[in-house]
């Protein structure tokens, strides 16, 4: 380990971790993730960068739209790399369409 992540770090996330889990359900976990979200020199939060990108609701994403912000959370970076950008995008997009969460 590094010695920024040492073994007590670890341990006391995981026990983070752990109560997160017990005391939330996952939408909702998820629902507070979301909201806090960095896509890099945006607004913070889904709802927020879509807004921003795309000019409409993260409800309102198609598919496609919705891959551009999965692949910035990631690497926000790529904002200044369209090409590369669309590239990740599209990968992902097949990747969403070929498995089973349709």
């Amino acid at each position: 380990l590094a010695p920024d992540r040492s073994l007590r770090w670890q341990l006391k996330r995981l026990f983070a971790a752990c109560q997160l889990e017990h005391r939330y359900s996952d939408t909702q976990m998820l629902r507070a993730w979301s909201k806090r979200a960095y896509f890099g020199a945006l607004p913070v939060g889904i709802e927020a960068a879509a807004q921003s990108l795309f000019g409409k609701n993260a409800a309102d994403l198609d598919r496609a739209e919705s891959a551009r912000l999965a692949v910035l959370l990631r690497s926000t970076y790529l904002r200044k790399r369209p090409e590369q950008w669309n590239e990740r995008a599209r990968l992902l997009e097949e990747r969403m369409a070929s498995s089973s969460l349709r």
